[in-house]
């Protein structure tokens, strides 16, 4: 599986995980938070790691964004993830993201 495909893969599983669902089951469903967590530290590895087997810069958009995520996510402490945001990262602004990938790939 190339980087593109990985990044790719793990955004429709954000799509998928969090299709339907409200901040709320977010929220009592720490499994699934942290699933979406997970998926979102996978495509940011992956987008750094594409990044750098391209000699893309690393300030480059979508890569940029994607590692940004991935860092948050990464480095925070497991209190720190707010589900509101992570919601609207994971049914809103994906889709700018993905189109952002498949454009970029």
């Amino acid at each position: 599986m190339t980087y593109p495909d990985a990044i790719t893969a793990a955004l429709e599983r954000i799509i998928a995980l969090a299709a339907g669902r409200s901040v709320e089951d977010l929220t009592e469903n720490r499994v699934l938070l942290r699933a979406i967590e997970r998926y979102w530290v996978l495509a940011g590895n992956a987008a750094k790691a594409h990044a750098q087997a391209a000699g893309i810069d690393m300030g480059m958009e979508p890569w940029s964004s994607l590692a940004g995520i991935r860092d948050a996510l990464a480095h925070h402490r497991i209190d720190e993830v707010d589900p509101e945001l992570l919601h609207r990262a994971s049914t809103v602004e994906i889709n700018e993201v993905m189109d952002a990938v498949r454009s970029a790939i």
